[in-house]
């Protein structure tokens, strides 16, 4: 009886998968948001003094993603593209911090139903990059 090795354990896992898709999401929302060109307020700036200002938190500075982090953004994004759509957006909306619930609203299913569709999305995209990318070799280039 010949004796089989065991097979190697995946690169990419589900969780991995989950906290790359998480990282993106955040880069995504650190981006400044797209302007009209040609539009412009001819009013003037506010100028504020103490009390206007007291009690009032101060607005938390956004922090800009560097190119490498867009690049991989960029890159990661492309993994919805190896699940079908409705799996995509499910995946997109929890990485974004969407809550399960408000999910399941939108899909018009219950909440079981979603993260059905959720998981077999998470585990298709990990299959997908163990089979093309199996030891990690094109995340490396964005460390």
């Amino acid at each position: 009886m010949t004796d089989l090795a065991r097979p190697p354990e995946p690169y990419w896992t589900p969780a991995m998968v989950e906290v790359y898709l998480e990282d993106a999401a955040e880069v995504m929302k650190s981006l400044p948001r797209v302007r009209v060109q040609g539009y412009f307020s001819t009013w003037p700036t506010p100028i504020y003094d103490f009390w206007d200002m007291y009690g009032q938190h101060e607005v938390e500075k956004r922090w800009r993603p560097t190119p490498r982090q867009i690049s991989q953004m960029e890159y990661v994004c492309e993994w919805l593209r190896a699940v079908p759509v409705r799996e995509s957006k499910i995946i997109w909306r929890r990485a974004s911090g969407v809550p399960w619930k408000v999910i399941a609203h939108e899909q018009q299913s219950s909440r079981t139903a979603v993260t059905n569709w959720y998981n077999m999305g998470i585990g298709k995209i990990a299959s997908r990059l163990n089979a093309h990318d199996p030891q990690g070799e094109i995340m490396e280039r964005y460390k």
